[in-house]
């Protein structure tokens, strides 16, 4: 069968329920999703290391029979910027991209209770620490990929990348937004009519929220549990279902409530400030492009 490329990626951002829509597309007759949610094969673009060969990104998609849309989600895509957004035009031949954004705070937040929750920062680190060690890096050094953790700042920085999309991928991208995903069927019958499939099947859809941050019980279960979920993604995948009764048997038994650490609020409120300048032109460039319906931390 001759390989073929996707026609259409979620190429940002980080801890904006872009796994909620990779799954739920997932599931649509008329798709077939890539291998990995995030391939990240064109992520060299950004960090300027060597290219894979092309045949492993064709090896995502060894079961595709004719589907009309063929996907793959890698949000760490958009802060590649222009040089990335030119990559995938080119070798994809210009497909459609969606970028989903959220609050810049609430989405920092996210993703560094994340990234203590899968043990790659200390469990005690607090907020305002991670803060300080994200100002503590150049703009040269978060451009490495070793320092990948410490980027929740300048990742909330939206204007600086939003501009390269639009002038590579024109009309073929789509800006969404986080709130968006409250109503889960408005939204995905909405995309199914821009990509071109049936929106139909979304009407008795059970729409599943994924990639949910949290907290745990017993450090020792949590700690399996994270080695299975990122040494199975595959098997997980290709086996929703059995996932979903497995994951949902784990929080039974050792999912805790999430309680922010008492200084956490005082920290978002420096992150609201920092962020806010930023935001304002985010905004202010989206409405240029007839974005006007935009949440409450752009209006």
């Amino acid at each position: 069968m001759k390989p073929v490329l996707p026609n259409f990626i979620i190429a940002g951002v980080h801890k904006a329920g872009t796994t909620s829509l990779f799954f739920w597309l997932m599931d649509h007759p008329e798709v077939i999703c890539s291998l990995d949610k995030e391939t990240n094969f064109f992520i060299y673009t950004k960090y300027k290391t060597p290219a894979r060969p092309i045949e492993e990104y064709y090896a995502q998609w060894p079961k595709y029979n004719n589907q009309k849309l063929i996907m793959e989600a890698s949000p760490g895509y958009f802060y590649g910027g222009a040089a990335t957004a030119s990559e995938i035009k080119n070798k994809c031949n210009n497909p459609k991209v969606l970028m989903v954004f959220r609050d810049p705070t609430d989405r920092l937040y996210s993703f560094f209770t994340r990234k203590k929750e899968v043990f790659q920062l200390p469990e005690n680190t607090t907020l305002e620490e991670y803060i300080k060690k994200c100002e503590s890096f150049t703009d040269e050094e978060l451009v490495l990929e070793k320092n990948h953790i410490y980027t929740g700042m300048v990742f909330g920085h939206y204007i600086k990348h939003i501009d390269d999309w639009y002038n590579v991928t024109g009309n073929n991208l789509r800006v969404m937004f986080f709130e968006e995903l409250r109503e889960p069927k408005k939204v995905m019958k909405d995309l199914c009519v821009w990509l071109g499939i049936n929106p139909d099947f979304y009407d008795t859809y059970n729409f599943d929220v994924k990639n949910k941050s949290g907290t745990y019980k017993n450090k020792l279960m949590h700690t399996i549990a994270v080695k299975m979920s990122f040494g199975m993604q595959r098997f997980w995948r290709s086996n929703p279902a059995l996932k979903k009764r497995v994951r949902d048997f784990y929080y039974v038994l050792n999912r805790g409530s999430k309680k922010p650490a008492t200084d956490d609020e005082s920290a978002k409120n420096y992150l609201r400030q920092h962020f806010k300048p930023y935001n304002e032109k985010f905004a202010t460039y989206l409405k240029t492009k007839g974005i006007t319906d935009l949440p409450k931390w752009l209006s």
